[in-house]
């Protein structure tokens, strides 16, 4: 499998082909347009679910299995990316260097759980309890905003060390 995204003035196209690992050649393509940037993620998924159709997965398996591709709950790739390279030099142990970068995410998506969720946990490693509850309490608010796992971890988190929504 390989992919590409190209950009074509404000859109974007995205190739997803599939190649035969013993002669190299082409087996299938799909394709899929993405009429803004923060479209692409689920362009993205819609090129994946297609050639798993194509490729002959059986109809009920990816209605059973599929999840998207990129799974954090936001519209914004811009924020998605910020998060990302966040919660990348969290898991580094960088958390100073984290908070610009989540609160850049919140900034582009005021509505995105998790990176409220990470920022707060990025404040209580850098021993802000105050802005860690605050941005927990935040995450716990919108909640419902996130996929399973993450509202899990946010529920989690709220409650672990006895978080209060901040008065």
């Amino acid at each position: 499998m390989s992919g590409i995204v190209a950009r074509f003035g404000q859109k974007y196209l995205i190739t997803l082909t599939a190649t035969d690992c013993i002669t190299g050649q082409d087996l299938l393509q799909t394709q899929a347009v993405a009429r803004q940037r923060d479209n692409i993620p689920g362009a993205v998924d819609a090129v994946a679910a297609d050639m798993r159709k194509r490729l002959g997965e059986p109809l009920r398996s990816p209605k059973s299995f599929n999840k998207p591709l990129l799974a954090k709950e936001t519209g914004s790739l811009d924020a998605l990316k910020a998060y990302t390279e966040a919660h990348d030099l969290g898991m580094s142990g960088k958390f100073q260097e984290t908070v610009p970068l989540f609160r850049r995410a919140i900034e582009l998506d005021p509505r995105f759980a998790i990176a409220y969720s990470d920022l707060g946990v990025a404040y209580n490693n850098l021993g802000e309890p105050g802005l860690s509850t605050a941005a927990t309490g935040k995450a716990y608010e919108l909640r419902d905003l996130a996929d399973e796992p993450d509202r899990l971890s946010i529920v989690a988190r709220y409650h672990a060390k006895g978080y209060r929504r901040p008065s």
